[in-house]
C-alpha cells in the first residue's frame, strides 16, 4: 500500500520523476501512473483503488493538469473519499482555473526550480503531519470499500477491539482532517449493529440457562436462606441494567449519526439553493445581454443619415448600452455620434423661401446667399447684411441658383432665370447684366478675372455651357462647345483651365484653345456639379457613380479614379450641390460631408434634415454654410470628434500624453520641451494646472502607478519628475527614443532604448539592472518575477535572421533561460548552446503582453487601439477578435493615444496640438450622446420597437 498517490499531466513527467525520486529517498512509497497509454476500464479501476489505499493525494498544478479530464476524475475520486490532499503549484495558471476542491488546501509552490529542496522539505513535513490519523483513515476506508464490494457481507464487519477503536476514531473527527467519508460512517454503524445483535443472542441464551439453574437450585435447596435468593435476584437485575445501558449507548450513537446526517442534508439543501440562485442570476443576466444585443442590432439596421434616422438609431444604441454594455452597442452608438456635428449658428429667415445658392469670397470676409434675392453678408467679425442694388435694365428673377466671387474678391456674379448679374462688392452697385435664355445653373470666374463661364439648364441653342471674355467694362461671348445637357456645370481651376461636367463626364480645356478637349474623364458616368478647393489642389465632381476628385500635378489636373459613393437621398443626384473644403480633403454634397483624405472613413458628418438648398465651405474650412428650406442659413462647424471631450488648451505638436491613476490629471509633453499638467476631474472645467520646461524633443510621458512621479522620455534622455511640483528629481541619458513600462507592483521601471534594457527602482530612482544588446521588444511576467526580451540579428548581411529569446529574473538580473533560432552552418559559431534553462518559461513568455502593446490594451482587456502617426483616425477594436468597433478622428495626424488606468477614457493627441478624451464607460457615453442626439424616441417609436417597460425619455434634456 503506497503512502502517496501523485496525480499529474504527462507534460510534467520530468518534474514528477524528480519528486518521486525524492520521496523514495525519504522512504516514502509513491504510486504514480507512468503508463503513457489511453485508459482502459480495468486500468482506471486500478488507479481509483490506489487513490483509496494511499494515505495522501498529491496534485501537480499546471495549465495542462487543470485542463486534463483524467486528472479532474482523480481529484473528484480523492475528494469523494476525503483523502488528504497536497496541491503542488508547478506552472502558473489563473486562480479561477484551479479546481475548487483543491482551493481549501494549503498549496506548496514548486514553480522555482532553485527552491526545490526547501519546498520538498516542507512537503515531507506536510506528509508527516497527523500521520497516525491519516493512516487510520486509509485503513478504515480500505476495509469499508472491501465490505462495499462484497455486497455488505457481515463477515467483513469490524469486531471487538477494531470496532471500539473505529468508534473512538470517528468520535474525534469533528476537528480533524481528513474527515470520515459517508461509507466509513455507514461501515462503523453496520459493525456496531451486528455486534449488538450478537450480544443480544448470547444474553438470551445465558438467561435461559440461568433460569434452569435457578429452578434446579430451588428444587434442590428449597429451604435455602431467603437472603441467598435475594442476592441472586440482585445479580439478575444488575445484568439487565447492563444490557439496558448498552442498548442506550447504541441508541445514542445512532441518534448522533442521524443528527450528523440531518446536518449534512441541510448543508446540501443550502448548497442546492445557492446553485439555483446562481442559475437564476445567470438567466437574468443572459436575458439582459440578449435584449441589449437586440437593440444594438436594431440600431445598426435603422442607421441612416437624416435627423430622424440618427435619433432613432442613436437612442436605441444608448438604451442597449444602458441595458448591458456590449461591443455591438458601442459600435452602433459610435457610428451615430461620429456623424452628428456640433450645433450650428443660425441666420434665421435670411430669405423668403429656400436658400438656393451660397458662396464665400476667397479671403473669407464675404458670404453671398441667393434665393428670392441676392444678399451679401459681412462675416469678418459679426454677421452683417449688406444690401445690393437691383441691376438694370434686366432685373434678376428668383430663384437665384448660382453665385460666384472673382478670385480677387472684387466682383460677385449671380445667375437667375434669364440673366447673370455682376456687382462691385465694395460699393454694392451692379456693374453689368448678361442675358441668358434659361435658368442659370453655375457661374465661375477665371483666376486672372479675364473669363467668365456659365451654364444653364437644358440643351439646344443658347443653353448649356457659355464662355465670356472681359472687354473693357463688358463681357464678350466666345464660341465654346455647350456640353451635353441637360445638366451642365463649369469650374475654372488654379492653372486657368476650365472644367466642364456634362452627360459624358468631365472634360478640361483652356479658354481660347483650338485643341478641343485636352483631357476627358468618363469613368464616373454623367457628371452634374463641380467645385474647386480654395487652395486649388483638388477638383471635385459630383457624378452618377459617386464623387470623383482630380488632383493638380505637373501635368495639370488628373482624376484619381477612386470614387466615393454618394448616400441615397430622396431626390435625384443632379439636384445636389457640391462644395470642396479649402484643402480638398473634404467634400460636402447636400447634407453629408465626405472625406477624401487617406486613412479616414468616407462619411464624416450628417448636418441634418430640412437641408440643403445649397452648401459652401468657408475658406478656413472650419464651417460649412448650408441654405435651409425654411429660408435660414446654418453655419455648421466641421470639427471632428464631437462625441469626445476636448482639452481646451492646445499642447505642443508631436507630443505624448498620460492620465493619472485616479483619472483626475492629464499630463502632456511636446517637441518644444514643455511638460503640462491639466485637471480633468471636472470635464466642464478642464484647466491647466502647471507647466514646466524640460528640454526640446520630448516625445513621451507616463504616470507612475502611485501617481507621485511622471516619467518623461525624449530624444536620448529619460527624466523623473515630481507630479506635485513638476520638478525634475533625476535624469538619465538614453539611446534614441526610450520605451518604458512599469512592473505590476509599480516598484520597478523597465526602459528599452536602442542599445540596452535597464531597470530602475522607483523608490530611489536609481538604476538596478543593465542588460546590453539591441532588442526589438520586452515582456514582463504577470507575477512580476521575470523579464523577457526578443532580439534579431542579420549576420554578415545574409538573407536570414537569427532570432533570440532571453529571460532574466527581474529582481536580480540573473539570466535564467534562452532560446536561439535561425543560425545556419554558414554563420559564425554560437558562444553557447541554442537552448538553456527552463524552456517552458520561454514558451510561456510569448503569451505575456509586449512593450509594443503597452498602452494599446484597455485595463479591463476589452478594447485595443490601432493607429499610425500618418493618419488622423484611430480605430477602437475588440481586444480578442480585433473586430473594428469605432473610429475616432482628429483634424490632423495622430501623435499619441493612451487608455486611462481605470478604463474610463481613451486620450488622444494630434499634430495640431489638440487633445481629446473619448468616453468608454456607459455613463460618460450617455452624457455625450444626450448632448448630440436631436431627440428621444417617441411613445410610438417605443411601442413599435418593442422596448422594455413603460415609455420614458432616454435623455431627459431632449424633446
Amino acid at each position: 500500500m503506497a503512502e502517496v498517490f501523485i496525480s499529474y499531466s504527462r507534460r510534467d513527467k520530468d518534474f514528477v520523476r524528480r519528486l518521486g525520486d525524492g520521496l523514495v529517498a525519504h522512504n516514502r512509497e509513491a504510486w504514480v501512473d507512468w503508463k503513457d497509454i489511453p485508459l482502459t476500464s480495468e486500468w482506471q479501476q486500478e488507479i481509483l483503488r490506489n487513490i483509496e489505499t494511499a494515505d495522501n493525494f498529491i496534485f501537480i498544478i499546471s495549465p495542462d493538469s487543470v485542463a486534463s479530464i483524467p486528472c479532474k476524475q482523480e481529484i473528484e475520486h480523492a475528494a469523494a473519499n476525503n483523502k488528504k490532499m497536497l496541491p503542488l503549484f508547478f506552472r502558473p495558471v489563473p486562480d479561477d482555473s484551479v479546481p475548487e476542491t483543491l482551493s481549501r488546501f494549503q498549496r506548496l509552490d514548486f514553480d522555482d526550480p532553485q527552491q526545490f529542496d526547501a519546498k520538498f522539505a516542507a512537503l515531507i513535513a506536510a506528509l508527516d503531519t497527523d500521520l497516525p490519523w491519516t493512516q487510520a483513515h486509509t485503513r478504515l476506508l480500505t476495509r469499508a470499500k472491501e465490505w462495499e464490494r462484497m455486497n455488505s457481507d457481515s463477515s467483513f464487519l469490524l469486531r471487538g477491539k477494531d470496532l471500539r477503536e473505529a468508534e473512538q476514531w470517528i468520535a474525534k473527527s469533528s476537528d480533524r482532517e481528513p474527515k470520515p467519508t459517508t461509507l466509513q460512517s455507514q461501515y462503523i454503524l453496520a459493525s456496531r449493529q451486528a455486534a449488538t445483535r450478537t450480544q443480544r443472542i448470547i444474553i438470551g441464551a445465558v438467561a435461559v440457562a440461568f433460569l434452569v439453574a435457578v429452578g434446579l437450585a430451588i428444587y434442590a435447596f428449597l429451604q435455602k436462606n431467603v437472603a441467598e435468593r435475594q442476592t441472586q435476584l440482585a445479580k439478575t437485575n444488575e445484568v439487565e441494567a447492563t444490557k439496558q445501558r448498552n442498548a442506550a449507548d447504541v441508541s445514542a450513537k445512532e441518534a448522533t449519526l442521524q443528527k450528523d446526517t440531518a446536518v449534512q442534508n441541510e448543508a446540501e439543501a443550502v448548497r442546492q439553493k445557492g446553485i439555483a440562485q446562481d442559475e437564476t442570476a445567470k438567466a437574468v443576466l443572459q436575458a439582459k445581454i440578449t435584449n441589449a444585443r437586440r437593440m444594438a442590432t436594431e440600431s445598426l439596421y435603422r442607421f441612416g443619415y437624416d435627423t430622424d434616422d440618427l435619433a432613432v438609431s442613436g437612442t436605441l444604441a444608448l438604451e442597449s448600452l444602458e441595458a448591458y454594455p456590449t461591443a455591438d452597442g458601442m459600435k452602433a452608438l459610435s457610428q451615430v455620434l461620429r456623424l452628428i456635428p456640433a450645433a450650428p449658428k443660425i441666420i434665421p429667415n435670411a430669405h423668403h423661401g429656400i436658400v438656393t445658392s451660397l458662396a464665400f469670397s476667397r479671403d473669407g470676409r464675404w458670404m453671398a446667399s441667393g434665393g428670392d434675392q441676392v444678399i451679401l453678408w459681412d462675416v469678418s467679425a459679426q454677421i452683417k447684411q449688406r444690401g445690393l442694388e437691383s441691376p438694370q435694365p434686366i432685373p434678376l428673377r428668383a430663384p437665384i441658383r448660382a453665385l460666384a466671387f472673382s478670385y480677387d474678391g472684387r466682383w460677385l456674379a449671380a445667375g437667375s432665370d434669364g440673366a447673370v448679374g455682376i456687382w462691385d462688392v465694395q460699393t454694392g452697385k451692379p456693374a453689368v447684366v448678361i442675358p441668358h435664355g434659361y435658368v442659370v445653373r453655375s457661374i465661375t470666374f477665371s483666376p486672372d478675372g479675364q473669363y467668365l463661364a456659365t451654364t444653364t439648364y437644358g440643351e439646344g441653342t443658347g443653353r448649356g455651357a457659355r464662355l465670356f471674355q472681359k472687354a473693357s467694362q463688358q463681357w464678350q461671348e466666345l464660341t465654346f462647345p455647350p456640353g451635353e445637357g441637360p445638366t451642365v456645370s463649369v469650374q475654372f481651376m488654379k492653372n486657368g483651365a476650365l472644367a466642364i461636367a456634362d452627360k459624358s463626364g468631365v472634360w478640361i480645356t483652356q479658354p481660347g484653345s483650338s485643341d478641343g478637349n485636352k483631357y476627358k474623364y468618363s469613368d464616373a458616368g454623367s457628371c452634374y456639379a463641380l467645385s474647386l478647393s480654395t487652395d486649388g489642389s483638388t477638383l471635385a465632381a459630383l457624378c452618377g457613380k459617386g464623387i470623383a476628385t482630380a488632383k493638380l500635378g505637373d501635368n495639370g489636373y488628373e482624376f484619381t479614379g477612386n470614387l466615393i459613393p454618394v448616400t441615397n437621398h430622396n431626390r435625384g443626384i443632379d439636384e445636389f450641390r457640391i462644395s470642396a473644403s479649402p484643402s480638398g480633403d473634404f467634400i460636402t454634397v447636400d447634407d453629408i460631408i465626405y472625406s477624401v483624405r487617406p486613412g479616414t472613413q468616407n462619411l464624416l458628418l450628417a448636418i441634418g434634415s430640412s437641408c440643403c438648398g445649397s452648401v459652401a465651405f468657408r475658406p478656413d474650412g472650419k464651417v460649412v454654410a448650408a441654405g435651409l428650406n425654411d429660408g435660414s442659413i446654418a453655419l455648421w462647424p466641421t470639427a471632428q470628434g464631437n462625441q469626445s471631450v476636448p482639452v481646451p488648451a492646445l499642447t505642443e505638436k508631436r507630443g505624448g500624453l498620460s492620465v493619472s491613476p485616479d483619472e483626475t490629471l492629464l499630463a502632456t509633453v511636446g517637441e518644444g520641451g514643455s511638460l503640462r499638467l491639466f485637471d480633468i476631474s471636472e470635464l466642464r472645467q478642464i484647466r491647466r494646472l502647471k507647466e514646466a520646461s524640460i528640454t526640446p524633443g520630448l516625445n513621451g510621458v507616463c504616470f507612475s502607478p502611485d501617481g507621485r512621479l511622471l516619467v518623461v522620455t525624449g530624444q536620448d534622455h529619460l527624466y523623473f519628475v515630481e507630479t506635485r511640483t513638476l520638478k525634475t528629481v533625476a535624469d538619465y541619458s538614453a539611446s534614441g527614443e526610450p520605451v518604458i513600462t512599469f512592473s505590476g507592483d509599480g516598484r520597478t521601471l523597465v526602459v528599452l532604448d536602442n542599445h540596452t534594457i535597464r531597470t530602475f527602482d522607483m523608490g530611489s530612482k536609481r538604476q538596478k539592472i543593465l542588460i546590453e544588446g539591441r532588442f526589438q521588444e520586452f515582456r514582463l511576467s504577470p507575477n512580476g518575477n521575470y523579464l523577457a526580451a526578443r532580439s534579431q540579428s542579420n549576420p554578415r548581411g545574409l538573407h536570414h535572421y537569427i532570432q533570440t529569446q532571453r529571460m532574466w529574473e527581474l529582481a536580480t538580473g540573473a539570466e535564467v533561460a534562452w532560446e536561439e533560432r535561425g543560425r545556419e552552418v554558414s554563420d559564425d559559431p554560437a558562444e553557447r548552446p541554442p537552448q538553456g534553462g527552463p524552456q517552458w518559461l520561454i514558451k510561456d513568455s510569448l503569451m505575456w503582453p509586449t512593450s509594443v502593446d503597452s498602452g494599446r490594451i484597455s485595463p479591463d482587456g476589452i478594447w485595443r487601439i490601432e493607429f499610425d502617426q500618418y493618419s488622423p483616425t484611430l480605430v477602437l477594436e475588440e481586444a480578442d477578435s480585433k473586430r473594428p468597433i469605432a473610429s475616432f478622428e482628429h483634424e490632423s495626424e495622430l501623435t499619441d493615444a493612451a487608455f486611462s488606468p481605470r478604463g474610463r477614457w481613451l486620450a488622444t493627441s494630434s499634430q495640431d496640438g489638440s487633445v481629446r478624451l473619448w468616453p468608454l464607460q456607459v455613463s460618460d457615453l450617455a452624457t455625450q450622446a444626450c448632448k448630440l442626439l436631436p431627440r428621444n424616441l417617441t411613445p410610438d417609436d417605443w411601442k413599435t420597437l418593442k422596448m422594455d417597460g413603460l415609455y420614458r425619455k432616454t435623455c431627459p434634456n431632449l424633446p
